[in-house]
């Protein structure tokens, strides 16, 4: 049974793969159908999950979090994490249906996202952060050692990849095939 350490330590991030990781995170984000919460699938472009109850309409609070906290592992600070995360292009605020309208339209700066981030980083209420990390990161080194994702993005045969790597990794297991 892997220890935390041994979690830790598979979820560190190289300064080569850190953008491409906060790319590939944000990208792919998966959203809930208009439903009660946790009737409905999180869906999204290459995800569908079911039976996530912690999350409301969309997986991006997780993503957030298990971006922060790969950061953070690899040795930035926490405020470098939020940062580099708040200034990713793929991340997207201000799209919550709930709450009041702000009264004026203003910019945000670096600055305030990045304490927006360390906001939503701090309060995620789901699994244990290193969960959330333990699976992201593992999945993206998968993702591209396999070749169906490259840098960021998913290639354009990627359903026929991700069928071959999984009969390969079973072939493995099983002594068979």
């Amino acid at each position: 049974m892997p220890t935390s350490d041994d979690v830790e330590r598979a979820c560190v991030l190289t300064e080569e793969e850190r953008e491409d990781f906060l790319d590939w995170i944000f990208r792919y984000t998966a959203r809930r159908t208009r439903s009660k919460k946790g009737t409905q699938p999180l869906l999204g472009d290459h995800i569908c999950r079911y039976g996530v109850h912690h999350l409301r309409g969309s997986d991006q609070t997780e993503r957030i979090c298990a971006a922060v906290q790969a950061l953070v592992m690899s040795g930035c600070t926490l405020k470098c994490a939020c940062l580099l995360v708040a200034t990713n292009r793929y991340l997207d605020f201000g799209m919550s249906k709930r709450g009041r309208p702000a009264k004026r339209k203003f910019q945000r700066d670096a600055m305030n996202k990045s304490e927006i981030v360390r906001s939503i980083a701090s309060r995620f209420s789901g699994p244990a952060p290193e969960q959330v990390v333990g699976r992201y990161v593992p999945e993206f080194r998968w993702l591209r050692e396999n070749g169906i994702v490259e840098r960021s993005k998913y290639v354009a045969n990627s359903g026929e990849r991700m069928l071959a790597a999984w009969w390969r990794a079973m072939s493995r297991f099983s002594g068979r095939i």
